[in-house]
């Protein structure tokens, strides 16, 4: 029984010692004086590379920084949109499920559409929970920002997503880029101030930032085994996840040379983004989405894999969306120089180059 007592009295001491930490890493409590605005930077990106496209990060960072965060009913909140990826900002209605980026059409539910309050600016500039408030799809361009800033004026604890980002799991609800604020009465005294905050969201920036730098070589490892009939068969990352979650949007190596014959194997290596390796031979690239009748529709051609295993450097042939650790594997037979890309994210400079040899 002595022993259990022990047991007990440490445990609570550990436990008011958890506490005292937890209050000085939250600060000493802020009591605000009136309407109080704050900062949340939505994504980071590292490894700034040029591209056709213009300079962006290899490495993207999809998240909302911070991504819980306590105000006073009244409070502004600033989103800050900071990398050249797209990301929104999307609060949902009370009793309403958080946004999705593709809906199920009414007229035809095989074809999914582009939700409308992802794209475009919806409800203005204040929400009060009883109807849905949208950025729109934004992004800024290197070194600068791009600021969109809401009124919170309903209490209660809000779930908002960036749509592209995150996605509507059974019991789970919304995971990936998702933030939540809880909007506590006017005048309420508050864990930090926005002082605090802008301080812990800046250094878990530079600790995704480091961590996406870290993990940098590994995804550019190619390595070689041999193949069938004296042949190479190469295989490279599509795709990168650091420790801390970054997202590299580049494929292993900017160009690959290998042999007539010679087989190259991509591994896809993000967990939750996915990726097409695409050749096109010179002809149009396939949409990611479709236009029709003013309505925009996600391409299904993209996500299924076209023309086959073996490629001789004409025609389309694609790998369709490739899930967390599948591989794809193409068979090079005509010497020449090809280029692919990823279909949605090749905006984001994720094209590379195949060089076949004699």
């Amino acid at each position: 029984m002595r022993n259990i007592r022990a047991a007990v009295v440490a445990m609570v001491g550990m436990a008011m010692m958890l506490a005292a930490v937890l209050a000085t890493a939250q600060g000493s409590g802020f009591r605000p004086t009136g309407p109080t605005t704050w900062v949340v930077i939505v994504g980071s990106e590292a490894m700034m590379e040029g591209t056709e496209y213009g300079t962006m990060g290899a490495w993207q960072n999809a998240r909302f920084y911070p991504d819980r965060l306590v105000v006073n009913e009244g409070d502004s909140v600033v989103f800050s949109f900071r990398t050249s990826d797209q990301h929104n900002v999307v609060f949902m209605p009370r009793g309403e499920m958080p946004a999705v980026h593709y809906l199920p059409a009414p007229w035809d539910r095989r074809r999914l559409v582009v939700n409308p309050i992802a794209l475009t600016a919806t409800g203005g500039d204040r929400f009060d929970g009883t109807a849905p408030v949208s950025s729109g799809l934004l992004a800024a361009a290197p070194g600068s920002a791009w600021d969109w800033s809401v009124t919170l004026m309903a209490t209660g604890t809000w779930t908002y997503v960036c749509t592209p980002h995150s996605a509507r799991v059974p019991v789970l609800g919304a995971v990936g880029m998702v933030g939540r604020i809880e909007v506590r009465k006017a005048g309420s005294v508050l864990p930090a101030s926005p002082e605090e905050v802008t301080a812990a969201a800046d250094k878990a920036v530079a600790a995704d930032i480091a961590a996406d730098e870290a993990a940098d070589a590994a995804a550019k490892q190619v390595t070689s085994r041999p193949g069938p009939n004296g042949s190479t068969i190469w295989t490279m990352n599509t795709g990168f996840e650091s420790a801390t979650g970054g997202e590299r949007m580049r494929f292993g190596v900017p160009d690959l040379t290998i042999k007539v014959g010679d087989t190259v194997e991509w591994v896809q290596k993000s967990k939750y983004v996915p990726h097409t390796i695409s050749f096109f031979s010179g002809a149009d690239e396939t949409p990611l989405t479709i236009a029709e009748g003013g309505i925009l529709y996600a391409n299904p051609a993209v996500e299924k894999p076209a023309g086959g295993v073996v490629y001789d450097g004409t025609g389309v042939v694609s790998s369709g969306f490739l899930g967390a650790s599948k591989t794809y594997r193409l068979t090079f037979t005509t010497p020449g120089r090809y280029e692919y890309i990823c279909i949605p994210h090749d905006e984001m400079g994720m094209s590379a180059h195949i060089t076949v040899t004699e």
